[in-house]
């Protein structure tokens, strides 16, 4: 089983597509937001803490129940592996005739676990996430509980879900540490700690995860995306995107025409 693309967005939306061809199964996780998500021709509830699976011939999209409103969602594409299908089928018949599952916010850290080891530059720690995401299919496809969260403290687990909340809207250092009521030096400190960097560099993570997923996803100008995900213009955006992913946006978008 292996990762092949795992992220974290906020959208309104997630157009209409699918993975024929290409073999790759995929998870929408959604942590906030309410609406719809159709799969396969059939329309679902979207609510917080429900997990979505799609086969590579699904045709699936989703739409806020208020265009104003943005769901926050993790996504993750995988292969099964020869070695795996027999979870696959065990998951398939799990999601049938449902394509869905009301799991609650308890998977949270383990989608977000995968995202960090499969966005790695370290070859081992990718590899991980592939083991990681193994486990989780087991917990989903055998329908048991919400896996244990990993030790960390009640500070970073706080940011974490300030900071993916707030993708949108101004967030410095300064207002973390305030939010959370400790200083911010300690802060830090634990962050990195628990997570592997700083909390600001993680945030610019989930901005430009959110940038990379509306690129893929829809038609918006540069300018539109820049501004709503906080950058100061486009410019801003184009050079910490290309700094972070190694392409520009219009070449990013480009590739994926």
């Amino acid at each position: 089983m292996q990762v092949h693309e795992t992220g974290f967005s906020s959208s309104a939306g997630i157009c209409a597509h699918d993975h024929r061809g290409s073999g790759l199964h995929e998870f929408h996780y959604f942590l906030s937001g309410e609406g719809t998500f159709w799969n396969a021709g059939v329309a679902y509830p979207v609510r917080p803490g429900t997990i979505f699976f799609s086969r590579p011939d699904d045709l699936h999209r989703a739409q806020t129940r208020d265009p104003a409103d943005r769901f926050l969602f993790y996504y993750l594409l995988f292969l099964p592996g020869d070695d795996t299908e027999g979870l696959v089928k065990l998951l398939t018949d799990r999601f049938t005739p449902q394509s869905t599952a009301q799991v609650g916010r308890g998977h949270a850290p383990v989608f977000e676990d995968i995202r960090r080891r499969g966005s790695s530059p370290v070859a081992l720690v990718r590899r991980s996430a592939d083991f990681r995401l193994q486990a989780l299919v087991c917990d989903l496809a055998g329908n048991g509980p919400s896996p244990v969260t990993p030790h960390s403290s009640r500070y970073v687990e706080e940011a974490l879900s300030l900071m993916q909340s707030s993708v949108h809207a101004d967030l410095d250092l300064d207002d973390l540490a305030a939010k959370l009521g400790i200083d911010k030096s300690y802060f830090v400190r634990i962050f990195k700690q628990t997570v592997g960097i700083p909390p600001m560099r993680y945030f610019l993570g989930l901005r430009l995860d959110t940038a990379k997923h509306r690129l893929r996803n829809g038609d918006e100008g540069l300018r539109t995306i820049a501004l709503d995900l906080g950058f100061h213009d486009e410019f801003h955006f184009s050079r910490q995107f290309k700094a972070h992913v190694g392409r520009s946006p219009r070449a990013y978008r480009k590739t994926l025409a």
